[in-house]
């Protein structure tokens, strides 16, 4: 096997990395509809390092490592510092935002960052093949930047004090489940992921009907796809608690 096929997933890696770095540039340059793209593509790019190793048998001691350490700048550092600057950003500044851009900055990012030390350390969830014990960290790091991509593009009609409010809790309860839940999040297979995105398509096209834009539709149609895996995992487990 030559050195460039054992390199594709680091190479995979890296490009998660450089994913994340850019959609940060965009975040700051205000282009909220590219940074979306971006931080999609980050996450397709992580998914696939894995299993590219996987395929080609090449696994090393070095690849889980780099891919943690690329997971720290792509979905703990990149969605905290996208929420400091949603809250600081907001048209009217008052305490909450401006405690808020630092709390939930920080905050989001240790979570992260707590989230993938556990991961690292938990055999339960390394040798898991079907799922994860707790909540992965890409979802919830696409949710965020899909919500601060669709606030920065509609500011008049999304920052309401209320909202803010609410995002705060949609916030603290995504690293109550990184960090602290035992809740089981499968690896979904193509009839689920299916019908993943047919939903998510059509709650995108009737945001794209109501606020007219593609990036609109896009950051729509990632807060329904990332908020469905999530918290329909959270729906099932108190069935299943019900149930018994």
């Amino acid at each position: 096997m030559s050195k460039f096929v054992r390199s594709i997933p680091n190479l995979l890696t890296f490009a998660s990395v450089g994913c994340g770095f850019t959609t940060l540039v965009q975040l700051l340059e205000q282009n909220y509809t590219a940074a979306l793209i971006w931080m999609f593509l980050a996450i397709l790019f992580d998914g696939l390092d894995g299993k590219a190793a996987n395929l080609l048998g090449v696994k090393t001691e070095s690849g889980p490592i780099l891919d943690s350490l690329s997971d720290v700048i792509s979905f703990a550092f990149l969605p905290g510092f996208s929420l400091y600057l949603f809250f600081s950003s907001a048209p009217e500044t008052h305490v909450l935002t401006s405690t808020a851009a630092w709390v939930v900055g920080i905050g989001y990012t240790l979570g992260g960052l707590m989230r993938l030390v556990r991961f690292t350390v938990s055999q339960s969830d390394r040798d898991r093949g079907e799922g994860f014990v707790g909540l992965p960290s890409p979802p919830p790091a696409g949710l965020i930047i899909a919500s601060v991509s669709l606030a920065g593009q509609f500011p008049e009609t999304l920052y309401h004090l209320t909202g803010l409010l609410i995002f705060c809790l949609i916030i603290a309860v995504n690293v109550y489940l990184m960090t602290l839940s035992n809740i089981v999040y499968w690896r979904w297979g193509g009839l689920w992921i299916t019908l993943q995105n047919g939903a998510s398509a059509v709650i995108g096209a009737i945001a794209y009907l109501y606020l007219g834009t593609i990036g609109a539709f896009l950051a729509v149609f990632c807060i329904a796809f990332c908020g469905i895996y999530i918290y329909s995992h959270i729906a099932l487990a108190i069935f299943q608690k019900f149930r018994k």
